[in-house]
């Protein structure tokens, strides 16, 4: 399976460059274990073989790697320790997953007019997409409202229980940006309480519908960054994570995945921007086949961390259709 390959070469990049491991990262390696175990969990003894066998040595040098970032990493700050500990316990993750299910209807694909009519010109969004620090939550707010979760008991049983945040999460839950990173941050907040956590922030009816909401805007602006050449993948990537976590069978379109793969170096690394052809004149048109594409720059952790757990994403969602 193709998406394996990709996801092993980038644990083959990191056992080799294991001081390169940041709280992004290790996210990254912690939900494709998720999405692993939790395919192998019913499915283990109907899985071919060179499958299974495959993604267990992919499950194993990511807990290894996880293991050395544990007990090695420089991550000192007690934010970022908190924030960790959201996605410390895999299993906990594992028992809140759902399988997949096509959620989206016929009105929720656009056209390019549609698109640039909600998102302005490309150059225009990119602009607003990069004032990170003007919207609600900024980088720095989401980070607060993580440890304001973490702070909380963790709830192993059913219904959710219920885990007070600081006053402003509630606010940017409800009345925050709903583009760019600003909305996959709200996103995943109510993920985190949720899967790490085994909790609700509102009341699990107002979770579910915001968290409904919240992929219904971010599929558009997937759809709005697949028409012009996978210009924001980073955030694409991040959408298709936090989504298929919340198990959204659209956001993995095989064209999209199959361009988004042609972001991996062959060093096993992902990049956010790479040299591209035209873009596709309709949605899911594959115009990036025979391109030859060169990076225009270095390794990036956090579009390689979402890059891998997008990918797991999709082994599951194959191996829940098929098997």
């Amino acid at each position: 399976m193709n998406y394996l390959n990709i996801i092993d070469r980038v644990s083959r990049y990191y056992t080799e460059n294991k001081n390169d491991i940041y709280i992004d990262l290790s996210f990254g390696l912690f939900l494709t274990i998720v999405n692993m175990k939790y395919s192998l969990k019913d499915k283990e003894d109907i899985i071919p073989a060179d499958i299974r066998t495959k993604m267990q040595n992919i499950i194993s040098k990511n807990e290894q790697l996880l293991q050395y970032y544990e007990e090695y990493g420089d991550e000192t700050r007690i934010e970022t320790l908190l924030i960790n500990s959201l996605f410390s316990n895999a299993s906990l993750w594992i028992n809140r997953l759902e399988n997949f299910k096509h959620t989206f209807g016929e009105n929720e694909t656009y056209s390019r007019s549609e698109l640039n009519k909600r998102y302005s010109y490309w150059n225009r969004y990119l602009h607003e997409v990069d004032r990170l620090e003007d919207w609600i939550p900024s980088p720095k707010q989401s980070d607060g409202c993580l440890v304001s979760l973490s702070i909380n008991p963790v709830n192993y049983k059913t219904p959710l229980s219920w885990c007070p945040v600081a006053d402003f999460c509630y606010t940017m839950l409800v009345k925050g940006t709903d583009f760019g990173y600003a909305l996959g941050h709200r996103l995943l907040l109510l993920i985190m309480a949720r899967m790490g956590h085994g909790c609700r922030v509102l009341s699990e009816r107002e979770d579910k519908e915001l968290s409904q909401k919240f992929c219904s805007m971010a599929y558009a602006e997937a759809q709005y960054i697949a028409f012009n050449k996978y210009g924001n993948a980073d955030l694409m990537l991040e959408f298709t994570t936090l989504c298929s976590l919340e198990s959204h069978a659209e956001f993995l379109h095989r064209r999209w995945l199959k361009n988004l793969k042609r972001f991996q170096l062959r060093s096993g690394c992902f990049v956010t921007q790479i040299i591209m052809a035209e873009p596709p004149s309709t949605l899911f048109e594959d115009k990036l086949t025979d391109q030859a594409l060169d990076p225009v720059e270095e390794c990036n952790t956090h579009t390689t961390a979402l890059a891998i757990a997008t990918y797991s994403s999709a082994v599951r969602f194959i191996l829940q259709k098929y098997y």
